[in-house]
């Protein structure tokens, strides 16, 4: 690890805090979709019921919860890394 005094080291810092912070920030969001699925996609049904998108909206929930839950866990693969 570079010395954190150096430019080097305050950039791996900076990576580091902003890795993990997506790592939460996604992780959170996905996990709550996991856990309280039935919640968000009669709230994502009831929001694209006038749209195109009425038809695939489950479909559409669950690869932004797995995009969402993969993000989170690459991310904090980054930040150990």
């Amino acid at each position: 690890m570079p010395f954190l005094h150096t430019l080097t080291g305050a950039i791996y810092l900076t990576q580091i805090f902003g890795s993990a912070f997506l790592a939460i920030l996604f992780l959170q969001s996905g996990i709550d979709k996991v856990i309280d699925h039935r919640s968000n996609l009669e709230m994502a049904k009831g929001h694209f019921a006038k749209s195109q998108l009425a038809g695939v909206v489950s479909v559409l929930l669950a690869a932004i919860t797995i995009l969402e839950v993969a993000a989170g866990a690459l991310s904090a693969i980054g930040c150990v890394i």
